[in-house]
């Protein structure tokens, strides 16, 4: 097998993988979320494209959607909004209760159940992943939030009980700042 060269087939949409072909999603990234708001985006579009090849093509991939494309300007006016909105941790998530916070978050877990199999026929896809795949990592990261959730509840919980040592009860409280995120992140 010296001196042979192999090359892989570009992935292309078989006769049989038709109807997968018509069920391809398309994605409409030509919004943004800025200072709170989803709005249009009316600037530049990136195409994303599948990494599989329309049917009868070694060369044209298949379209399957758009994303707002910042440039320096916008980054900057999004990165100026969330410096705003942190407000050196006095903006409104960072000052609201954990159990305001708890609730918006199970509030996106219940809007994202039901876009459970569009977002797995994305991630199909976008990178090739199979559906059984793709559909663990959908549940597995749902699975995440709400682990996340019921630990927090729990660190919660053991902050509001009593404890008594050498005669005296207390109550020991988490710092405000401990539960909180501690500002913007910029790389």
């Amino acid at each position: 097998m010296a001196g042979m060269r192999r090359s892989l087939a570009p992935p292309v949409i078989k006769d049989s993988d038709m109807g997968f072909y018509e069920a391809r999603p398309m994605v409409d990234g030509r919004k943004v979320l800025c200072d709170g708001q989803v709005t249009a985006w009316t600037g530049p579009v990136q195409e994303v494209f599948a990494p599989i090849y329309e049917p009868g093509s070694s060369d044209k991939k298949i379209l399957i959607g758009y994303q707002a494309r910042f440039d320096e300007a916008d980054s900057l006016k999004a990165l100026d909004a969330a410096r705003k909105s942190w407000n050196m941790g006095r903006g409104a998530w960072a000052q609201a209760t954990p159990a305001h916070r708890i609730a918006k978050i199970e509030e996106l877990i219940a809007e994202l159940k039901p876009l459970r199999d569009t977002i797995i026929n994305v991630l199909m896809w976008e990178i090739c992943k199979t559906k059984a795949d793709a559909t663990k990592e959908f549940d597995r990261t749902m699975d995440f939030v709400r682990d996340v959730i019921k630990t927090y509840k729990a660190m919660l919980d053991k902050d509001n009980k009593f404890i008594q040592d050498s005669g005296v009860i207390a109550q020991v409280k988490r710092s405000q700042w401990r539960d909180c995120v501690f500002g913007v992140i910029e790389a």
